[in-house]
């Protein structure tokens, strides 16, 4: 006879009516699983429970408080919560890694270009232009105010990094 364990979970994001869990564990047990899934979508506070195998993750639609959801079925030895890696939030893992190489391929740029350059420079002024050329055809609005907002907000990301070679951070 096989023991079912709970199943490793860690909360990737939630809002109100909507909850999407991570298996977190390198091998999925099958049964474990099964058996969470089941139970879950027999709550009446869950309105759907959708398995995601690529992504190893749960989607809960529901109608009740997340935080009720997940203590009774952690309580019950359906699943078992950890917590994100450390730095990480309660960011997607994709977007946490596409964030990293973002900021490493700022850094390289900056470092080419002895800081004189990075990409929120680079965005600001491509973004800027798009927002010009949109205007200039005619449509101010919505599309060319949008991509002075995405300018500016790509600028204020920039403001906010500092690269380990540019001269604000040298001796």
């Amino acid at each position: 006879m096989t023991v079912l364990k709970p199943v490793p979970v860690r909360v990737a994001h939630h809002m109100a009516g909507r909850a999407r869990l991570q298996l977190t564990d390198a091998e999925v047990d099958v049964e474990s699983t099964r058996r969470l899934l089941i139970a879950l979508s027999e709550l009446p506070v869950i309105d759907d429970v959708r398995l995601n195998p690529i992504a190893r993750s749960v989607l809960l639609l529901h109608h009740g408080e997340i935080d009720a959801i997940l203590s009774d079925a952690e309580a019950r030895g359906l699943l078992v919560i950890q917590s994100a890696p450390s730095g990480q939030g309660t960011r997607s893992p994709v977007l946490y890694q596409i964030k990293r190489a973002i900021e490493a391929t700022d850094d390289e740029l900056a470092a080419q270009t002895k800081g004189t350059g990075d990409l929120a420079s680079l965005a600001f002024v491509a973004l800027a232009a798009a927002g010009v050329w949109q205007a200039v055809n005619g449509r101010l609005l919505p599309a060319g105010v949008t991509l002075f907002h995405y300018a500016l907000g790509v600028m204020q990301w920039g403001t906010g990094r500092t690269h380990p070679t540019s001269p604000t951070t040298e001796p």
